[in-house]
């Protein structure tokens, strides 16, 4: 688990978010309770833009052993970017507001 969370992290360095992100979910299928590969994934979600995916996966970091701190260091980036409206959920959720407001009410 060591060595594929180590090799995320390099990958994100890299700004190589799917091998950043491969390799943090194998992490943390090899050690589920390490709260390090969590914070990997949440890193990579953050990457490719995916805040909300990111701040959920940090709290769920925070939840597990020793996580805490770091976790929530952490999850104040992601939280930060969630009000920006840049990610696909939240395209996705604008899209469907314009479709909605030309639909007749009632």
């Amino acid at each position: 688990a060591v060595y594929s969370s180590n090799r995320s992290a390099a990958f994100a360095k890299l700004q190589q978010w799917q091998f950043s992100l491969g390799d943090a979910d194998e992490a943390a299928r090899l050690s589920p309770q390490w709260y390090k590969a969590h914070l990997r994934i949440a890193t990579a979600y953050l990457g490719q833009g995916h805040a909300e995916h990111a701040y959920k996966t940090y709290l769920h970091a925070s939840d597990l052993p020793q996580g805490y701190q770091e976790a929530m260091k952490e999850c104040v980036h992601a939280l930060w970017q969630i009000p920006r409206l840049e990610s696909p959920l939240a395209k996705q959720r604008l899209t469907r507001f314009d479709q909605d407001k030309s639909k007749p009410k009632g």
